[in-house]
């Protein structure tokens, strides 16, 4: 699930303004990307394998 998320509060700066990089939708592209293995440039990302650890 991709979300733009909330503005930044209006307290002390009414000024202030959120910085949006990427919205919602611009979010989706690069992580189906890397669900299919890619890197930004297209390129195979590397597998990390993280090792079962048994609870103490």
């Amino acid at each position: 699930m991709c979300e733009t998320g909330s503005p930044p509060p209006r307290d002390d700066h009414p000024g202030a303004d959120g910085m949006w990089e990427i919205d919602s939708l611009g979010l989706v592209e690069p992580l189906a990307r890397l669900d299919a293995g890619r890197d930004r440039n297209g390129l195979p990302t590397p597998r990390v394998v993280v090792p079962h650890r048994r609870p103490l």
